[in-house]
């Protein structure tokens, strides 16, 4: 009886003393929360207040074997981290205003721009950009818009993404995107910044006849684009990032007046450049997680035309 006793005794100390301790842990399991919503009103220190990173993307799909390929989840876990983050997201108009015009930029701005025109840019990014409010540029190669069972994006789709403000279709050359013969021993190079060697006459384009290939090309795509679309043709990214003087005069002429690398860094102003040779960090690949993107920007920002190089020899693919 008394061992009973005391075991009920026992019993309700340690109900008495558990009570006691719950009470004191319910104002800390408050704390952290408070201590969140502090530090995400801090306001945050920008990377860069002048000028502005432009990130490349190609393919969004979630067979990432390919190079250039990133899963949406990924991409829009990255678009998460630009808006919370302190990034604007700015258009090719703000872009072009700040390098003609002097326009200011928001610090740490944003240009998001998409290579080819990939199908699964309307599947897939497109509805996340969307969601965030995010403008972004797609150089498509134009040609492919009219072929039939293309991996690449179409004329309804393409209008339907100009129609709702956030999307700008640009050039990316009408069919200049490919490899071609150069020499009698059949080497290929690609088209647009090389003369093309003909089988059938057995001879080299000459420079006159490169010309016209090239300013036909370009000429098209924006006649293509302007008129199937209904909006201004200015930017053209170069396929493979390949340019040569010729291009640029060519281009010029045409009216284009942004032209577009895959050289790595940030964009101040056009300095000593008479056209605005724009720099962009790779992000779209499968390797590059939010910490990858965050460390890049960071480099870019800091070490400009450096960055693709530092950047790649710390890389965990």
């Amino acid at each position: 009886m008394v061992i009973i006793i005391k075991r009920h005794y026992a019993l309700l100390y340690l109900l008495a003393v558990l009570s006691v301790l719950l009470l004191c842990l319910i104002p800390l399991a408050n704390f952290p929360l408070r201590a969140v919503r502090t530090e995400s009103n801090a306001p945050i220190t920008p990377l860069y207040k002048e000028g502005i990173i432009i990130l490349m993307y190609h393919d969004v799909n979630f067979d990432t074997t390919v190079e250039g390929t990133i899963d949406p989840v990924l991409f829009e876990a990255q678009m998460t981290y630009l808006a919370e983050n302190g990034f604007h997201i700015v258009s090719l108009e703000k872009l072009h205003a700040f390098l003609w015009h002097k326009a200011p930029l928001p610090p740490q701005a944003i240009l998001i721009t998409f290579d080819d025109g990939y199908q699964n840019i309307f599947r897939y990014a497109y509805p996340i950009l969307t969601r965030y409010n995010f403008p972004a540029v797609v150089f498509t190669i134009v040609a492919t818009a009219d072929e039939k069972y293309s991996p690449h994006l179409n004329w309804e789709q393409m209008k339907e993404m100009t129609q709702s403000g956030l999307i700008s279709f640009q050039s990316h050359t009408y069919a200049c995107h490919k490899y071609g013969t150069v020499d009698p021993q059949g080497k290929e190079l690609p088209v647009l910044v090389n003369r093309l060697y003909s089988t059938t006459k057995g001879k080299l384009e000459t420079e006159a006849e490169y010309s016209f290939r090239i300013r036909g090309d370009l000429q098209k795509a924006k006649n293509f684009l302007e008129h199937k679309l209904g909006t201004a043709v200015n930017s053209l990214a170069f396929p493979y990032g390949f340019f040569n003087e010729s291009i640029l005069e060519i281009a010029g002429s045409l009216g284009y007046q942004n032209f577009f690398t895959v050289k790595s860094g940030i964009n101040r102003s056009l300095a000593n450049q008479t056209l605005p040779l724009l720099k962009r960090i790779s992000a779209g690949e499968s390797y590059m997680t939010v910490e990858n993107l965050k460390r890049y920007l960071a480099l870019a920002a800091t070490k400009d035309e450096q960055a693709g190089a530092l950047f790649a020899a710390t890389v965990h693919k």
